[in-house]
């Protein structure tokens, strides 16, 4: 799956942090470390296979010809993975899709909630909606709810278009980064509803897609760590102008090991 560099044009990032981007790492986190450890275990369950038959042929246990099974595969751990490998690929990709969208919608929850005159419209609330809560911030907090939820059900583009409209926030740099976060959106949702197959609504929300019409999306493990890397350092820029423009509070340190260059994925007997 082809991935697209984006502009630098991003807000200096921020030491402090809200609570919705601390729960947002630990799931990021989670995510990277799970990919992690299905395939080192599978290599190196390969691998330890394969130094008991060099082992035992050394001794004298295994003629040198023909060549046992094992010395080729192993335990078999990274052919049967390949078998499954689709599958890891797009759970991993939907859970990092989710984990981003719940950010945001934690996030504006909290926008809203803090700068209420936000959600100023045209639109009409019911006077047994009023009367149903016995203070005034019982009312807004519900109103901020069901505006968030609301949110949460539209794609990409329409979020997007709203915050920008409504509240002038733009929650991409620009349209390269936008259109990689559609991308990752729409793919997420073919592979929840259509089984990673390109309907027309992928084809038409997705402005440059990376398949054909009614072929199965392919993701690789390397694809999933970069649209991880690159939602993780959207949500730092999305915070940094949260906090100077609405002043979304950030009472927990950013952890250190953020900044860190995070081993690579070793893929390459996967595929």
């Amino acid at each position: 799956m082809p991935t697209a560099k984006a502009n630098s044009a991003t807000v200096a990032p921020h030491q402090y942090m809200s609570a919705p981007r601390a729960r947002y790492l630990k799931e990021h986190a989670k995510i990277t470390r799970f990919l992690q450890f299905i395939v080192a275990s599978t290599i190196d369950l390969d691998d330890a296979v394969r130094e008991v038959v060099k082992l035992r042929r050394r001794s004298g246990h295994i003629l040198e010809s023909p060549r046992p099974k094992e010395l080729v595969l192993g335990a078999g751990a990274t052919r049967k993975l390949s078998i499954f490998y689709s599958l890891l690929t797009e759970m991993a990709l939907c859970c990092t899709v989710d984990n981003f969208f719940t950010y945001l919608t934690e996030l504006l929850s909290l926008v809203f909630s803090s700068r209420p005159e936000t959600l100023r419209s045209g639109d009409q609330v019911r006077l047994d909606f009023v009367l149903a809560h016995r203070t005034r911030a019982s009312p807004i907090k519900a109103i901020v709810d069901r505006q968030v939820n609301q949110l949460s059900y539209q794609g990409m583009e329409d979020l997007a278009q709203f915050l920008s409209k409504r509240l002038k926030f733009k929650l991409f740099p620009d349209d390269v980064s936008l259109n990689r976060a559609i991308l990752l959106v729409e793919t997420r949702n073919i592979i929840v509803h259509a089984r990673g197959i390109a309907n027309d609504t992928f084809l038409r929300r997705v402005a440059s897609s990376p398949v054909s019409p009614h072929s199965r999306i392919r993701l690789t493990i390397r694809d999933v760590e970069s649209h991880s890397e690159f939602l993780a350092k959207s949500v730092a820029n999305i915070e940094g102008q949260a906090h100077d423009q609405f002043g979304v509070k950030l009472p927990y340190k950013v952890p250190t090991p953020l900044g860190c260059k995070r081993p690579k994925l070793e893929t390459r007997r996967l595929r």
